[in-house]
């Protein structure tokens, strides 16, 4: 209903987090990097930590 009222051309808000509208701010780009390096070092662990309801998983979600 909200998508043909806004024009919207996708599902915003499914149930489902959609990673293609993930907000970026400068600590989940940090972050992001952080565990990219992590994967591409002959690293056998990366650890990703913070408070509940900061994009942990989010962010886990778009490096898949």
């Amino acid at each position: 209903m909200y998508q043909a009222f806004f024009n919207f051309n996708a599902a915003t808000f499914a149930i489902a987090p959609d990673p293609h509208f993930i907000f970026m701010s400068e600590h989940h780009q940090e972050g992001m990097a952080h565990l990219l390096y992590g994967m591409n070092q002959v690293s056998d662990f990366v650890a990703l930590t913070g408070e509940a309801g900061t994009g942990k998983i989010r962010l886990c979600h778009c490096l898949l």
